[in-house]
């Protein structure tokens, strides 16, 4: 198998993407339309890396996190 072979290999479907996360799958295509995590559509059919799926939701969940540490803690301007 020829090292393009294997790469594409490691794309999955928004059904399979789904189904590591359990996530609806139009939810994985809606979420990818939006920008919110990371996708390629091929004709009309998306694809995924699950390593940079999950990368993404990591860093989106850090963020989350501190945007909610910070509305909770606001500073006082004396």
């Amino acid at each position: 198998m020829s090292k393009k072979q294997s790469n594409f290999k490691e794309y999955l479907t928004a059904r399979e993407i789904a189904k590591a996360l359990s996530l609806h799958p139009q939810y994985v295509r809606d979420c990818a339309r939006m920008g919110i995590i990371p996708g390629m559509k091929i004709g009309s059919n998306w694809r995924f890396s699950l390593i940079e799926v999950e990368a993404k939701m990591k860093q989106n969940a850090a963020v989350a996190v501190e945007r909610s540490l910070l509305a909770s803690n606001p500073t006082k301007n004396d």
